[in-house]
């Protein structure tokens, strides 16, 4: 089955957000972020595979470079304009609470929850939840979206 992104635009959405605390028109610090044109080209990219391809895109960007405010997108994208869910993966807890922390202050729109034991957390009703690998890879059924 293919995915039907022929809706998405090749423009940056209305309300790209400026994560470096940049100052607003008002002299207040505003945790919008305005993506740095590789983060841009990497959304946009993304977009792109996914209007021609069926198939899992993969960005790959050196530490350092923002990877989260470019996840934060295009979850805030996938929730906001096309009305889904995302289901983000880490490794370690210390790097779900860390994706977690920093969806919110990127995504306030956003409701973000967090899966893991380790954090005593387990959220499941937010529309981006950050989860462990092994809980979903050991109940996969568990995730899976019932149509």
């Amino acid at each position: 089955m293919r995915n039907d992104f022929s809706n998405v635009s090749d423009q940056r959405p209305a309300g790209a957000v400026n994560s470096g605390g940049a100052e607003a028109p008002t002299g207040r610090r505003s945790n919008r972020l305005e993506l740095r044109y590789y983060q841009q080209a990497a959304v946009d990219a993304v977009y792109d595979y996914l209007r021609r391809e069926n198939g899992n895109p993969c960005v790959v960007l050196p530490t350092g470079s923002g990877k989260t405010p470019l996840l934060a997108t295009i979850c805030r994208d996938v929730v906001i304009r096309w009305n889904g869910r995302v289901l983000v993966l880490a490794h370690v807890k210390e790097l779900l609470q860390q994706a977690a922390d920093k969806l919110q202050l990127i995504c306030p729109e956003v409701k973000v929850g967090v899966y893991s034991a380790g954090l005593r957390s387990r959220e499941t009703d937010a529309s981006v939840i950050v989860a462990g690998i092994h809980p979903c890879t050991k109940k996969p059924a568990n995730w899976i979206a019932s149509t």
